[in-house]
């Protein structure tokens, strides 16, 4: 690390990499935007620019609202009628400001592609996924509707898609995210572009669907020679998939090196803040200290039991149920924050929702702050909600959009008879907004004036307004950016610590686990596989899926990554010879 402390980099002391001989595929110059939004003028990027060379992935880093995607968007002219676009911009040969709209028609899909971060408002759900990529193929290309399917099920067999011709035939809506996003990069691959936008295309996915996606990327790229820009606010899938690293603050351009030049020696704070705000997984740093259960500890100190839990999805139309949740047990205890860990569908969050009421458990007990709710009627539940909380992933929907933050976060006060005065209630909602670091002031604002990391403050001010026994916090910050998500942590810490209250913290980000949990238990396919303390489960593994959500982490570090890749493929080679 640099010792360099300044807090200020001047724009002409900004590290960049030589240029090199060959000309690049993308080429941005002194590119400004603005919107005009309400008759003003908003900056979202300055003078920006970058090249970036075949044969390369150049990954540009940065926070929300940093103008990495404006800058991608900017260089395919999708941005709306509202930019206003300065500089230059060169794509795969063609001047793209200058450009006339049937040149750029010819110029997207077809030399210049794009993968989107969300798949399923990408596609057409009205359309199979065969059929959208043959309609890619054929927009640029005079081949029959027969030979356009047929170059759409191949390119969907070689990015890694199962039964290719099954798939081919579905729609949107009944793939998987992972099998989405690979629809997705056949789409933008059906052309052999000269040039890949990937923007964002990992952030809703899994560790181990990620990793995957990840080695598509870079292998497809080596076969091909394309020039890849990979947008991401992850450090850790950087330090996978980059050669050089472009990285953006506040529409700005703050430091650009090579991928290992960066991680060792990062020049401007703002990279230096995002690095050390990344949780790392200590599973080659040697035991970690953990808070360990006393394996002797009454059932009084039990928080939250589960004994045989078993949750199942009514079927409809005369089909048969879903067993989300099959005959899972854990115990949570006073002070203890417990990590439920695994991956999408493997019942996590089934689980959650079924501690705090909002599912029936379908077998089995559930204890919760001492008494079985697994039985009790919503009216029966409802006095015992106050004893906990739960924290939702996404606080835009779980938050009423009609009102103020304080009347959001006074309301389990008001339902629960803990207030006797408007007067009463500002002034405890005003001690909450300052116990998750917000202004007292901000009571009368609005959940559309907060930015994410603030609204999921308001969602944990809430969830301990009434000082639960027990927080259940669901993948509480798998949206933010590293930052926001780190200090969103440190606020949870600080509450749990101060309060006391037992916490089901769920989630698939291992390192986030481990930075909380002192103990952690993974489930996948509605069971629980392996438990037991953070030492014992992050350390020394014993299942097969367990040792794969391992693998499959992405780690802040260049070196270490390419090693773990090479060892997660091999993994990965001598299952499929075992099976």
């Amino acid at each position: 690390m640099s010792n360099n402390t300044s807090e200020d980099l001047s724009m002409e002391a900004v590290r960049r990499c030589p240029p090199r001989d060959e000309p690049p595929v993308l080429a941005i110059r002194e590119v400004s935007v603005d919107f005009n939004i309400g008759g003003e003028r908003v900056q979202a990027i300055q003078d920006v620019s970058f090249d970036v060379y075949a044969g390369e992935i150049l990954a540009v880093v940065g926070e929300s609202g940093s103008g990495k995607s404006v800058s991608s968007l900017a260089s395919l002219r999708l941005l709306p009628d509202t930019a206003n676009v300065t500089g230059s911009i060169t794509t795969a040969g063609t001047d793209v400001l200058s450009a006339t709209e049937a040149e750029m028609e010819a110029l997207r899909g077809d030399d210049a592609a794009m993968i989107f971060q969300e798949p399923m408002t990408a596609m057409n759900p009205v359309y199979t996924i065969g059929h959208q990529i043959s309609a890619a193929l054929r927009a640029h290309r005079t081949v029959s509707a027969k030979e356009a399917h047929q170059l759409a099920v191949e390119m969907l067999d070689r990015v890694g898609m199962p039964e290719p011709a099954r798939r081919a035939k579905q729609y949107p809506h009944q793939l998987s995210g992972g099998q989405r996003q690979r629809a997705m990069i056949a789409m933008a691959l059906i052309c052999d572009p000269k040039v890949l936008i990937a923007d964002e295309p990992t952030t809703a996915l899994d560790v181990t669907v990620q990793a995957e996606i990840l080695d598509l990327i870079k292998d497809i790229q080596q076969r091909t020679g394309m020039a890849v820009l990979f947008i991401t606010h992850d450090m850790g899938v950087v330090a996978d998939v980059a050669q050089r690293v472009i990285v953006m603050q506040k529409g700005r351009v703050v430091e650009e090196a090579f991928v290992n030049d960066l991680f060792d020696d990062p020049r401007h704070p703002y990279t230096r803040k995002l690095l050390a705000a990344v949780p790392r997984l200590s599973i080659s740093e040697g035991s970690v200290p953990v808070i360990e259960s006393d394996p002797a500890e009454s059932q009084e100190d039990v928080v939250l039991s589960a004994k045989d839990l078993v949750v199942e999805y009514p079927g409809r139309l005369g089909r048969r149920g879903f067993r989300a949740v099959q005959n899972v047990n854990f115990e949570v205890h006073r002070g203890e924050i417990l990590g439920l860990v695994g991956e999408s569908g493997s019942g996590k969050s089934t689980v959650g929702r079924c501690v705090v009421g909002l599912l029936k458990a379908t077998e089995g007990e559930l204890n919760v702050c001492g008494h079985d709710i697994s039985n009790l009627s919503s009216r029966r539940i409802r006095p015992l909600r106050k004893r906990f909380g739960i924290v939702f992933q996404d606080p835009a929907s779980s938050l009423n959009p009609r009102a103020s933050i304080g009347d959001s976060i006074a309301e389990p006060l008001r339902l629960h008879g803990n207030l006797s005065s408007g007067k009463e209630a500002r002034k405890r909602v005003g001690e909450l907004l300052e116990s998750v670091e917000l202004p007292s002031s901000w009571y009368e604002r609005f959940p559309h004036e907060l930015s994410g990391g603030q609204r999921q403050r308001i969602g944990i001010a809430r969830a301990i307004s009434l000082e639960p026994e027990l927080l259940v916090a669901d993948e509480p910050t798998s949206a933010l950016d590293v930052s926001v998500q780190a200090k969103v942590l440190e606020i949870l810490l600080e509450l749990q610590g101060r309060m006391g209250f037992s916490c089901l913290f769920i989630s698939h980000d291992l390192a986030v686990v481990e930075s909380l949990a002192s103990r952690v238990a993974v489930m996948r396919n509605g069971t629980i596989v392996e438990a037991g303390s953070i030492n014992q489960v992050l350390k020394q593994p014993q299942q097969a899926y367990t040792q794969r959500l391992i693998a499959a982490a992405p780690i802040p570090d260049p070196r270490e990554q390419r090693r773990r890749t090479v060892e997660r493929r091999a993994m990965s080679a001598n299952e499929a010879t075992r099976a």
